[in-house]
This record gives structure tokens, C-alpha cells and sequence, in this order.
């Protein structure tokens, strides 16, 4: 597979669209993950090519450079962090 990382993102947003005009949009607070990351598979799940967006809270994968650079949240024992993706199926 491969995953690269969108650089810091002002709006939270990522659409994908087939040669036919239908798709999907991810619609995220980029104020709280202000990264997308975005992997892919050539036959690498059961034969099957994937790619997906994912909002991300650092462009780094290791929570420990994610610490190192500043990026990582910490909810301490007992709180909570809430937030909302928006999955709008696209038509033609």
C-alpha cells in the first residue's frame, strides 16, 4: 500500500468522484485534525485496489513523533474529545 499526508489544511474537506459524476465528500474540523492523509492499495486487500482519505491530527503515523513534533492531543483519564465527519454521497 502507500500513504502520503496533505500538508496543514485550512477547511477539512476531501472529495472523491468516479469517470461518472457520483462520489463521496469527507467534510471534518480541520482546527482539531488539520492533516489528511490519504493511503492506497494496488491488490493489496483480497485482490482489491482501495483508496481512501483519512483526517488526521499530525502527518506523522508514530504517536511518538507526533509528541516530538508538537502535534500529538491528549485526553486525560476520565475526559473526552468530540467531533463530527460528514460522509455526503454525490450523485451525477
Amino acid at each position: 500500500y502507500y500513504k502520503f499526508v496533505v500538508g496543514k489544511l485550512d477547511f477539512g474537506e476531501a472529495v472523491l468522484r468516479y469517470p461518472d459524476g457520483t462520489g463521496v465528500k469527507l467534510n471534518w474540523p480541520a482546527a482539531q485534525m488539520p492533516y489528511m492523509a490519504v493511503w492506497s492499495s494496488e491488490n493489496g486487500v483480497k485482490g482489491l485496489n482501495h483508496i481512501a482519505p483519512e483526517p488526521a491530527v499530525s502527518e506523522f503515523d508514530s504517536l511518538a513523533e507526533a509528541y516530538k513534533a508538537g502535534e500529538a492531543n491528549c485526553i486525560p483519564p476520565g475526559g473526552a474529545a468530540t467531533w463530527r465527519i460528514t460522509l455526503t454521497l454525490l450523485g451525477k
